[in-house]
C-alpha cells in the first residue's frame, strides 16, 4: 500500500498544498516587489527538489513524485490547481497567512497520527521552504542596493511557522 492511501483526498491535498502556501505567505510578507518573483522561484525549487533532499522519506517522495505519464500529471495538476484556486478565492493575504498557519498545525497533528516517521522531515522541508523564500530577495532596498536579507515581517512569520510546526 502506498503511503498516499493512508490519507483521505482532503488530507492529501492539505499535505501537498501546505509547503506551497508557506512559500506564498512568506513571499507576501516580504513585499519586495520584483523580489517576489525570486522568492516564488525559491519556493518552487525547494518544493520540487524535496525528494532529493529527503530521499528516504516515503511521504515526501510520494508528494513530489512525477506521474507515470504526461496525461496523468496534467490531470492531477489541474485537479489540485482547481482546489487551490477555490481555497484562495476572495481572501486577503492576512487571511491566507492565518489559514496557512492553521493548516500547518493540522498537518503536524495529521502526521503525528498517521505517518509519524515522516513528520520530522516534513517539518524540516516546510521550514526550509520558508527560509529559502525569505532569503531569496532583499527587502526594502532600491534596485537591489541596501535593504535587508530577511525583513522583520518575514522573521515574525517564520517564527509563527516554527510555532505551528512545533520546532525550536
Amino acid at each position: 500500500m502506498a503511503i498516499k492511501d493512508t490519507f483521505t483526498e482532503d488530507e492529501w491535498f492539505l499535505l501537498i498544498s501546505t509547503p506551497s502556501m508557506i512559500g506564498a505567505s512568506v513571499a507576501a510578507a516580504g513585499q519586495s516587489g520584483f523580489g517576489t518573483m525570486s522568492e516564488m522561484a525559491a519556493s518552487l525549487q525547494t518544493i520540487a527538489t524535496a525528494g532529493k533532499a529527503f530521499p528516504a522519506n516515503e511521504l515526501i517522495a510520494e508528494i513530489t513524485m512525477r506521474a507515470e505519464s504526461r496525461d496523468e500529471a496534467k490531470a492531477e495538476a489541474m485537479k489540485y490547481r482547481d482546489k487551490a484556486m477555490a481555497k484562495l478565492q476572495g481572501k486577503k493575504p492576512a487571511d491566507l497567512t492565518q489559514e496557512m498557519l492553521e493548516d500547518t498545525k493540522k498537518v503536524v497533528a495529521l502526521l503525528q497520527q498517521k505517518a509519524p516517521a515522516a513528520l520530522e522531515d516534513y517539518k524540516k522541508w516546510s521550514l526550509d521552504v520558508a527560509e529559502k523564500v525569505a532569503n531569496a530577495a532583499k527587502e526594502g532596498g532600491f534596485l537591489g542596493f541596501g535593504g535587508e536579507r530577511i525583513s522583520s515581517n518575514e522573521k515574525a512569520l517564520i517564527d509563527d511557522i516554527k510555532s505551528a510546526l512545533q520546532v525550536a
